[in-house]
């Protein structure tokens, strides 16, 4: 994978690390709460996931993994 080659140690790390599944969507508001910048990060992410639930109601909740 590495060129030169990567001590085995470091191998052994990098083959350690758990990597999950990640999903990704953008949200695209037409009409925005003025208030919403006034929000914590955390109020602003459950606002945006009720507008999410909806357009897909069997959207699962988000993972803060």
């Amino acid at each position: 994978m590495f060129e030169p080659r990567l001590p085995e140690w470091k191998e052994k790390a990098i083959d350690d690390l758990e990597v999950g599944l990640e999903n990704k969507i953008a949200l695209h508001f037409d009409k925005m709460a003025q208030y919403i910048e006034k929000m914590s990060d955390e109020a602003a992410s459950n606002y945006a996931f009720m507008q999410l639930k909806k357009i897909l109601p069997e959207a699962s909740n988000p993972c803060n993994c």
